[in-house]
């Protein structure tokens, strides 16, 4: 049987749901929703998340390389840092799809995907932004990345992407840049051909796989038809004598049914001889009836001549 397709890394979706901005209760604040290191694992979790668009309250859907935390104190985020995006509500569930297969995918760019930890999607009242949590934080790694979302998500050079170590004092979301419309009107336009691109090719793989796995199962079922033959002598006489069994038996119930056949037969052959029997006593009598009607008018005929004599 084939092995389910394994991915790059093992990750895990955890959830924030915003109840206080104390740092000291962030932790207890965040859940681990679901781990995943195949294909088809994160299908079985993904097809059922919120989608950022639907989320009606203040939290923050996140996905992380196993067994990082999504936390800035973690080991592995500590000296990185994160590069955000502010989004509107109606083109964050695209976004985020192509940000959630480009992190697994490794399509962020693979000189840059041990640094990247994990990414965010923080949904507010009014808006929602897109986060990218790096290991390391350089100009390089950051200049690196953000090409490739850039050519990712087709983003327009007017965008402004906000590039901020952990280091730092953290600054409010409303504080962000301002972000050029031409970025929001560009998006009306964008075309969702590779999201539904990546989805055919997984339906594809799917469909390859199941019929890998039913050629497996057959092979493994003649090899191990082999493998019993060959190791144990005993059981296959057994499996010998139970099919010459079957052939006996499948011969008894032939020979029975034209026995029967047979029998049938017989009995419309002596029903046949009794209807002929029948139907010459009929016969006969109705010869017999006909001499009578000779003989009385034989003797009619004898008694008018008397009278004439």
């Amino acid at each position: 049987m084939s092995e389910a397709k394994k991915l790059s890394n093992k990750f895990t979706f955890w959830y924030h749901i915003i109840e206080s901005t104390d740092d000291q209760k962030y932790e207890s604040q965040i859940r681990k929703l679901a781990e995943f290191e195949t294909l088809d694992e994160f299908w079985s979790i993904f097809q059922y998340l919120k989608k950022p668009d639907d989320v009606k309250q203040t939290m923050e859907i996140q996905l992380f390389k196993n067994p990082i935390k999504p936390m800035w104190e973690d080991e592995e985020n500590k000296n990185g840092g994160r590069i955000a995006l502010k989004l509107r509500k109606e083109f964050s569930n695209l976004v985020w799809e192509e940000l959630v297969f480009a992190f697994i995918g490794g399509y962020l760019g693979k000189e840059v995907q041990k640094d990247i930890n994990g990414i965010v999607i923080s949904c507010k009242k009014d808006f929602n932004s897109m986060q990218i949590w790096l290991k390391n934080f350089s100009s390089e790694i950051t200049s690196t990345i953000e090409k490739n979302i850039r050519e990712i998500l087709c983003m327009p050079k007017e965008v402004i992407l906000e590039m901020k170590p952990f280091n730092q004092p953290q600054k409010d979301y409303t504080n962000y840049n301002n972000y050029n419309n031409n970025y929001n009107n560009n998006y009306n336009n964008y075309n969702n051909y590779k999201y539904n691109q990546k989805k055919k090719q997984y339906n594809n793989y799917k469909k390859k796989e199941s019929k890998e796995t039913k050629d497996n199962k057959n092979f493994n079922k003649e090899e191990e038809d082999k493998n019993v033959d060959n190791k144990n002598p005993e059981q296959k006489n057994d499996k010998e004598q139970k099919v010459e069994e079957k052939k006996v038996e499948e011969k008894k119930v032939e020979e029975k049914i034209v026995e029967e056949k047979k029998v049938e037969e017989k009995k419309v052959e002596e029903k046949k001889v009794e209807e002929k029997k029948v139907e010459e006593k009929k016969d006969d009598k109705k010869n017999e009836l006909n001499e009578k009607k000779d003989e009385d008018f034989t003797e009619v005929k004898k008694k008018k001549k008397k009278k004439k004599a």
